[in-house]
């Protein structure tokens, strides 16, 4: 994505990485941007409040991690509507309730200070606004020591001390727009002395549904969605390689590749680099298996974050590895540390077991079964928490249930190791227990004697009844038997109730699992700081080179991956937003405050309207983003193939309206030059490979026109817009031809008529034009001649060329005797003309379509 030096220091990555990656930014984040990007989320059915505010950035992030996620993003919207930035990342839904309710009382506070200003009041001392945003401060730190307490005693009084605060007050001062039925909700507990999660929840949604309106459309008309267009254009075009990475020591190796160790050089996030070698994939015929990996990867790293999984935030290839991004797990695993600690007991395992449970919880609710549960695949943090790790032989049972005997022997199920039987998240269970009898004793319940026979193992996981020893509790040995029957449907977490089936169990009470879920419970075991908790890079050792020698990918091998680069869009905002994501703005802002300087009267008059918002109601058939008086399709900027010889690419600022191409170059002095769609023959359908770039050919009769740009979502963008474009034209030409035909003389003759010559600047095509068409045929019937109308709306020609009247007529080569043969007279001609010339002026001034002008070219004229 990024060329960037990676120079680190210690923890600290140098400055010239975050300048590089401004530097990238600021190439997205050119205001015209948002034209192609608000086309391409609109067709995506983005545009909306729920798909918008479900993602991260905005001018200050929050950063999802509890059960109600989707609410986070009140405090990303209200910062947009109502300017605060918010200096902190919430947490808690207790965070969240509060930042909302605080942004909605300054919102209303707002409205207040207009009605006063319009009434004519005066305030005295700060405004009400200011004092609730210090309110809104103490109120973050009394939620945030609100979850710290774990006396429940502390908990209910400082519950009500908020309320109280924070949302009685509103009451009192008439300032809220909620409902006798929330108040009454958070009332009802307190008074009950009960503090359950969903507290404050009626207050979230009536709030959201306000903001699905009014400030919703604000923030659509702001330039926060403008930055919010410019980021996501920056996401969608990340193209990664091993450039963007430095890499560290080897921590691990598997079937296919090794694991390394690696900072993102831009942000100088750490990760772990998993590279998959494409030879080796192909000697050993696991093609299959990698790409599956990847596609189970994305599955459960997408959308809500399980902080119990090992997910992975980027994907990309080189020309011989496919490599996986993943979280950093540089605190060893399970096997590792019962080697170095020992068995661990009861307490210690319940603590493990409680976690890895709720990693099962997140694969199974997407329908996706583990299959390799087992100490060497749970991976500990730096602090001491677990996540279940590697996933390449996951499996997705949701429209087919797998039957394939995969695992690791002594954690398999019985059902997995039968031949032809199918099964789905069962399997995981019966490992699991497999898994909690291993760090409790030392060995898998059906691997006695440290046999190493396959075949043995198997045939006791089949028949043989576990023994548990008599130290167990009754309440450990309840478990593991219930986690261990054969029989799936007396299995526990088999019986209809999944994971709840296990949390519930007699062994996990007193456990408080939204206590387990944020991770507030303290690991019995935190890894030594600043120690690889993993085997030497000497013992984990490497693959031999020789045995892929002989092995040679072809173009089918890599046709197999092209789609494997991907970017998990929630990862890569967080990991913006908690590195880079404030300093890159404030210094894009500077940036971009210069150049807005610099260019201030650059296509100003050209420009005037354009870069507003799309008028929400307009039709999407129409296919056309008109906005405030112009029919602007697509403006941006964009790379023609030019130059002597057609030999270097020149960056033009184009400009995409229904009839034409403007394609400006930097030069502000110089004409921009103009494509009519009458004259192109063809858009190529797909994109074509022209001087090592993917790009639109634009064929026209007598010549070509190659574009490019070197975003990929632009490209496209640009690509189907001129499709759609140049086809609307050619529909509008056709339809409009037939019509004058059976009124004024044949077809021919009429599309004759309303052919657009080259040196023309028409727009006929508007479909607010139909007064235009009627004037024109109109005038065609008194005069006989194929005059065009042009309607330019102010674009291309300066205001004073626009005004119509009778000398324009009167400057074209017309002989009397023409007009003789025609029956007409001069009086008459020029009374039509003033006619003519008063009903633009009606339209212009009514407002129906906004400087309409007509300009008739001589060359037009049919003698």
């Amino acid at each position: 994505m990024f060329r960037v030096k990676r120079v680190i220091a210690g923890d600290r990555v140098i400055w010239e990485n975050v300048s590089c990656y401004k530097i990238r930014v600021m190439e997205s984040r050119d205001m015209r941007v948002r034209s192609v990007m608000h086309k391409y989320l609109e067709k995506k059915r983005e545009v909306n409040f729920d798909k918008i505010f479900n993602q991260m950035f905005g001018e200050q992030l929050s950063i999802e991690s509890d059960f109600i996620t989707h609410y986070i993003k009140v405090a990303s919207l209200l910062q947009h509507c109502v300017g605060q930035q918010m200096r902190e990342y919430t947490k808690t839904v207790y965070d969240r309730v509060i930042i909302s309710i605080v942004c909605m009382s300054r919102e209303l506070s707002r409205r207040h200070d207009q009605a006063a200003h319009a009434g004519g009041l005066t305030r005295r001392g700060p405004p009400s606004n200011k004092l609730r945003i210090t309110d809104c401060v103490d109120a973050l730190e009394s939620i945030k020591a609100y979850e710290k307490l774990e006396c429940p005693e502390e908990r209910r009084k400082l519950a009500k001390e908020i309320y109280d605060n924070f949302i009685m007050k509103e009451l009192l001062a008439h300032s809220h727009e909620y409902s006798a039925e929330a108040v009454s909700h958070v009332h009802k507990y307190l008074m009950k002395n009960e503090v359950p999660v969903n507290l404050f929840e009626p207050y979230i949604e009536e709030i959201f549904n306000h903001l699905r309106g009014e400030p919703f459309k604000k923030f659509l008309e702001s330039e926060k969605y403008t930055r919010f267009c410019q980021w996501k254009n920056l996401e969608l075009n990340m193209q990664l390689t091993m450039n963007d990475f430095s890499v560290h020591r080897i921590i691990g190796r598997g079937g296919f590749g090794e694991v390394y160790g690696c900072r993102k050089a831009d942000t100088g996030k750490m990760y772990a680099m998993k590279c998959l070698d494409k030879k080796r994939i192909k000697m050993k015929q696991g093609e299959t298996l990698a790409l599956n990996e990847r596609i189970m990867l994305s599955a459960v790293s997408t959308g809500v974050d399980c902080p119990f999984i090992v997910c992975m935030t980027y994907a990309f290839q080189t020309p011989d590895k496919l490599c996986f991004i993943l979280d950093l797990m540089n605190g060893g695993d399970l096997h590792y540390h019962l080697s170095q600690h020992g068995v661990f007991n009861e307490r210690e395992m319940k603590f493990y077991a409680a976690e890895v449970i709720l990693g099962l919880e997140h694969m199974h609710r997407r329908y996706i079964v583990y299959r390799d549960l087992k100490p060497a695949n749970i991976l500990l943090d730096e602090h001491g928490h677990v996540r279940i790790s590697d996933l390449g032989l996951a499996c997705d049972f949701s429209k087919k249930k797998p039957h394939a005997s995969v695992g690791t022997h002594g954690y398999m199920a019985p059902e997995v190791l039968s031949k032809g039987v199918t099964y789905d998240s069962s399997a995981d269970w019966f490992s699991f227990g497999c898994m909690l009898h291993k760090l409790l004793k030392g060995h898998s319940p059906f691997r006695q004697h440290k046999t190493k026979d396959k075949h043995e193992i198997d045939h006791m996981t089949l028949t043989k009844n576990v023994e548990l020893p008599e130290t167990f509790s009754r309440d450990l040995r309840s478990l593991l038997e219930g986690l261990l029957q054969r029989d799936i449907n007396n299995r526990l977490g088999c019986r209809g109730g999944g994971a709840d089936e296990l949390k519930e169990h007699p062994f996990f009470s007193g456990i408080d699992w939204q206590q387990v879920y944020l991770q507030k419970y303290t690991p019995p075991l935190i890894p030594p700081r600043g120690e690889v908790n993993a085997a030497d890079a000497f013992d984990i050792g490497s693959f031999d080179e020789e045995d892929t020698k002989g092995i040679k990918l072809t173009d089918a091998d890599q046709e197999l991956y092209k789609n494997f680069p991907l970017t998990i869009s929630e990862r890569w905002q967080a990991e913006v937003a908690e590195t880079v994501f404030e300093t890159i703005n404030n210094e894009a802002d500077k940036l971009e405050n210069k150049k807005k300087a610099k260019q201030k009267q650059r296509f100003d008059a050209d420009e005037k309207g354009v870069n507003a918002l799309p008028v929400h109601n307009a039709s999407i058939k129409e296919r056309t983003i008109y906005v405030n008086g112009s029919d602007c399709i697509l403006h941006g900027y964009i790379k023609k193939l030019g130059g002597p010889f057609a030999s270097a690419w020149q960056t033009r600022y184009a400009k995409l309206y229904p009839n034409r191409l403007e394609l400006h170059p930097e030069s502000t002095t110089t004409k921009p030059e103009l494509v009519f769609l009458d004259q192109v023959e063809e858009v190529s359908a797909d994109l074509q490979h022209v001087k090592g770039e993917q790009c639109i050919v634009v064929r026209m009769r007598d010549a070509k026109i190659v574009l490019t740009n070197p975003d990929e979502i632009s490209l496209k963008e640009w690509a189907l817009s001129l499709r759609s474009a140049h086809k609307c034209s050619m529909e509008m030409l056709g339809n409009m031809a037939k019509k004058a035909g059976k009124i004024y003389g044949t077809e021919r003759d009429a599309l004759k008529a309303v052919t657009i010559k080259k040196e023309r600047t028409c727009n006929i095509f508007n479909h607010d034009n139909l007064g235009c068409i009627s004037i024109y045929l109109k005038l065609r019937k008194y005069c006989n001649f194929g005059a065009n109308i042009l309607d330019v709306r102010g674009t291309s020609f300066q205001h004073e060329k626009l005004k119509m009247d009778t000398h324009i007529l009167s400057q074209m080569d017309l002989k009397k005797e023409y007009w003789k043969t025609q029956s007409i007279t001069i009086e008459t001609k020029n009374e039509f003309c003033r006619n003519v010339s008063t009903r633009v002026e009606d339209l212009s001034e009514s407002g129906i379509y906004q400087g309409l002008k007509f300009y008739f070219i001589q060359e037009s004229m049919q003698f």
